[in-house]
């Protein structure tokens, strides 16, 4: 008869206390990407691994695009420590993206902007290691998704309706 009770309660308690439960990713604010589905692309400039196949699944392919999107990308890497037999120690990436949105519609440019990422690696070996391999792609796919990233937040912020040249 206790654990009826028991039941009883619980079975009346549990819709009562998840009435006002809320959602992580219920502000759709978050999640706009104007460009989706709306835009043509091209990639010019250094080969930045994941960069290619992280666009086609933000950007999609697009039948009648309002936007034409040219991304040149460029990479410098700097030696911040080095060996005394001249192996590297540590090296910064520094990954540098432009981007140039153009209305197809009423052609004009809309907006120009340059992302900058940057991160540090540390080889940990002098010769072929694939724990450091994967590593260094991980950093890469990193750096190429929250650039991208920052720009699409970046660029839904911005009024895509208005050309640059326009005051």
């Amino acid at each position: 008869m206790k654990t009826f009770k028991v039941f009883l309660l619980l079975f009346f308690m549990l819709p009562t206390s998840c009435t006002n439960m809320e959602f992580v990713y219920n502000d759709s604010g978050d999640l706009t990407n104007p460009l989706y589905k709306n835009v043509i692309y091209t990639v010019e400039g250094n080969e930045i691994p994941y960069l290619k196949r992280y666009l086609m699944s933000i950007l999609a392919k697009s039948n009648d695009p309002n936007y034409k999107l040219s991304i040149y990308s460029s990479e410098e890497k700097v030696k911040r420590s080095v060996k005394q037999n001249q192996v590297v120690a540590k090296l910064d990436y520094q990954i540098e993206i432009k981007y140039v949105l153009e209305n197809l519609k009423i052609k004009c440019l809309i907006n120009e902007k340059t992302v900058i990422s940057r991160f540090s690696y540390t080889p940990k070996s002098d010769g072929y290691n694939f724990g450091s391999d994967k590593s260094l792609e991980n950093l890469y796919k990193l750096s190429a998704n929250n650039n991208l990233n920052n720009y699409i937040k970046y660029i839904s912020d911005i009024n895509l309706l208005q050309c640059a040249n326009e005051s």
